[in-house]
């Protein structure tokens, strides 16, 4: 990234980028369409709402769901942290006086601390549930939002935006896991989609 970025600065280093992510994006989707789901369960004999009645029994399944609706509001306060995470770099950068090429250094600690953060956050999860999980990635997270604001030196930074992205995964991993958990079995499908942004 940092590479691309240097010789190609501006917006023609993140178009090449943004070409990269489409050509790794397209790799994983026909990887991914070559996977068969087996072993599937028979349909049921009973007449399969439609969409408008799912979406009409919404309110009614979240009205009568605490655990879900602590949930919901939950991931719509998290939402906060999209408003602050491009800030983030734009500080590093004007603090540690670098070039706006030197966000691919700080993109890949955050990368290395997500992937590193996916397996430790399967891992804990599988032990401890999702709540946990999520309980340490918001806690990380608002550190994180305080302490960015002290940085003054690269070994501030770095290890900042590796934590970023560690808590990031434990985040999607975790909330995905407590998603399951708090929604009821004969209405998890219809709940989980209607908690996406």
């Amino acid at each position: 990234m940092f590479a691309v970025l240097t010789r190609y600065p501006g917006t023609t280093g993140y178009g090449i980028l943004h070409l990269i992510v489409l050509a790794f994006l397209t790799a994983s989707y026909v990887i991914f369409s070559r996977i068969l789901e087996t072993d599937l369960p028979a349909r049921p004999d009973r007449q399969t709402p439609t969409l408008l009645a799912n979406l009409r029994a919404v309110p009614s399944l979240v009205a009568g769901n605490r655990q879900f609706r602590r949930y919901a509001a939950a991931q719509a306060f998290s939402s906060g942290l999209i408003i602050v995470m491009p800030f983030m770099a734009v500080h590093g950068l004007g603090v540690l006086r670098k070039p706006d090429s030197f966000a691919g250094i700080l993109l890949s600690a955050q990368m290395i601390g997500g992937v590193v953060g996916n397996a430790v956050a399967g891992l804990l999860g599988d032990r401890i549930g999702g709540r946990i999980v999520v309980l340490l990635s918001r806690m990380a997270l608002c550190g994180l939002c305080v302490g960015m604001a002290f940085g003054s030196d690269l070994w501030h930074f770095l290890p900042a935006f590796a934590i970023l992205g560690m808590a990031m995964s434990f985040n999607n991993v975790g909330a995905a896991t407590l998603a399951l958990e708090v929604s009821p079995l004969q209405k998890r499908a219809t709940l989980l989609c209607s908690k996406q942004p």
